[in-house]
């Protein structure tokens, strides 16, 4: 096998073998310290403005980026109760949950032991 050089992308975007089948659409929340960076990286990368928003459940806001049809949100924790306290002291700024659109409904899709604790929900 080749290595890829710093220009050059592999051609083959699918796992054939034993990976689910997943629609590749839906919503990642990552958990991050703080926004103002992760904002205008995305702006300039995008070309698109950030929306902002709150979850009251979460105890957080956040920015969220269209992406055709995914969503990606990067919310920090603005109550020192929100979970993503400790989300981010144990594991840093990570994905936080998913959100993903199924052929099939249910997480036997998935060993969710390899998830490292990222919520995750499915949807057909």
């Amino acid at each position: 096998m080749k290595a890829l050089g710093s220009t050059e992308l592999p051609t083959r975007r699918f796992h054939t073998g034993s990976c689910p089948p997943f629609l590749l659409s839906g919503t990642v929340t990552v958990a991050v310290g703080e926004l103002a960076n992760i904002e205008r990286w995305y702006e300039a990368l995008l070309a698109i403005p950030a929306t902002p928003f709150t979850d009251d459940m979460l105890g957080a806001r956040g920015v969220f980026f269209a992406v055709g049809p995914h969503i990606l949100e990067f919310v920090t924790p603005t109550d020192t109760q929100s979970p993503l306290v400790n989300w981010l002291r144990e594991f840093g700024p990570s994905p936080y949950a998913a959100t993903l659109k199924t052929a099939m409904p249910g997480t036997e899709l998935l060993d969710l032991r390899l998830a490292h604790g990222a919520n995750l929900s499915f949807g057909v």
